[in-house]
């Protein structure tokens, strides 16, 4: 037998191997619709107006009916409780969610006391569904190979285009927040100064989240 005869005698034989121990089926319960959130903090904006706590409903339904309406399809908005333990038990609020890609922006609106809290903070989300082999064998109905997997929580390498998309995201919220705030400063003759300077986070770092010690963990979510 020639070299190459041997070659492919051997490749022929390596193949029958493989497609005799390759599983023909995948068993899987799927992965969410929803993407796990690993979130890696990079901007926020915040302020407190005094004496408007009473308006706070008001400011929330305006603030989402603007960023509800938008024309940017893209961006995708609803609103989720989450909770933490305090001091008296759990605590629960509710916050916007926006949302584009692998791009999420959080708006909160409370009260505290008279005064008023409006703010915002801006993630990438590195998280991701991985599938994991947790076994194989033969189907018993079938008879066919037959390989079960498991989907786990993982992370994954985000990119410039991901920072865009974030970048667009909180800078459009951002400029919806200052519209409704400035609105009602000057409708309610409010004199105080309000700072809408955003505070940047490490951009240098943003497209490499994976290498930071740990992804900021957000409060639980009921919802």
């Amino acid at each position: 037998m020639t070299i190459l005869g041997l070659i492919l005698a051997t490749v022929g034989a390596l193949g029958v191997v493989w497609v005799q121990t390759t599983p023909r089926l995948v068993r899987s319960g799927g992965k969410p619709l929803a993407e796990p959130r690993h979130l890696y903090y990079l901007d926020a904006w915040q302020t407190v107006i005094f004496e408007a706590g009473d308006d706070t409903s008001r400011i929330r339904a305006d603030l989402l009916s603007l960023l509800s309406q938008t024309s940017q399809n893209r961006f995708a908005c609803c609103t989720e409780m989450i909770w933490h333990w305090g001091l008296d038990g759990k605590t629960e609020r509710e916050q916007i969610v926006l949302r584009h890609g692998r791009s999420m922006v959080f708006c909160q609106v409370h009260h505290y006391g008279s005064d008023l809290y409006v703010g915002w903070d801006a993630h990438l989300n590195i998280g991701t569904w991985l599938e994991k082999t947790v076994g194989s064998g033969i189907d018993r109905q079938t008879g066919e190979r037959v390989r079960v997997v498991n989907v786990t929580h993982g992370t994954q390498p985000t990119g410039e285009y991901d920072l865009v998309d974030l970048n667009c995201l909180l800078e459009w919220t951002h400029a919806q927040v200052t519209k409704v705030l400035r609105q009602y400063l000057k409708e309610k003759e409010i004199d105080q100064e309000v700072d809408f300077q955003i505070i940047r986070g490490d951009r240098q770092q943003a497209t490499h989240p994976q290498r930071q010690p740990s992804a900021r963990r957000l409060f639980r979510r009921t919802a």
